[in-house]
């Protein structure tokens, strides 16, 4: 099997399991499904995010997930960013709801604190996932 389907298994695998040990999306959300009537950006990419935040509305809802650690660029294609970048980025523009991540070793912590001891060494991420659920202020 070449590399690049060895990783695309593993991105799949692990965006399954998040979703799976995610508490907040039960089977109710799956068939009725989350309205919001200020609107919605779900977004990893960032033109997709550029023009979402550019059409949400005041008390909308932003849901924002990218790689975290030293920000570089890996594999001369994706983008890891610096949580203290990230911070800068949604200040004055969002309130940030919840913050989560999953570490380098596929652990899950939710809903956790934005320290600024933490945010500093990127919560010890090297090549983690940061998730935001912020609303447009």
């Amino acid at each position: 099997m070449s590399s690049l389907r060895i990783w695309i298994s593993i991105l799949f695998f692990n965006s399954i399991t998040l979703t799976a040990q995610s508490p907040r999306i039960t089977h109710k959300d799956i068939f009725e499904p989350i309205q919001a009537k200020n609107g919605m950006v779900v977004s990893a990419e960032t033109y997709a995010t550029q023009a979402g935040i550019k059409i949400l509305k005041k008390g909308g809802k932003f849901y924002f997930s990218v790689p975290i650690g030293k920000q570089r660029i890996e594999f001369n294609a994706h983008r890891v960013f610096d949580v203290a970048y990230l911070l800068r980025l949604f200040n004055n523009k969002f309130k940030i709801d919840y913050f989560s991540y999953v570490d380098d070793e596929g652990g899950l912590f939710e809903n956790v604190e934005i320290d600024n001891s933490k945010v500093k060494n990127n919560y010890n991420c090297n090549y983690g996932c940061g998730i935001f659920e912020m609303t447009k202020i």
